[in-house]
């Protein structure tokens, strides 16, 4: 008990660098999730103006 109270401070210190790394890691897995669904939003767009460009060429 005497080595836990005397390594309070390091433990909360790794207890506080562990929270943020996994915020930080949460915030980054957010963002490429929307950064995947503008990069499929984009390709889908692409696609129908390519179809809709071969439509107009073919007629």
């Amino acid at each position: 008990m005497e080595y836990f109270l005397s390594h309070v401070g390091v433990i909360f210190i790794a207890g506080l660098i562990v929270a943020v790394c996994a915020v930080t890691w949460w915030g980054l897995t957010a963002r490429n999730e929307v950064l995947k669904r503008e990069r499929a939003k984009a390709r889908k767009e692409a696609a129908l103006a390519k179809r809709r460009e071969q439509e107009n060429n073919n007629n």
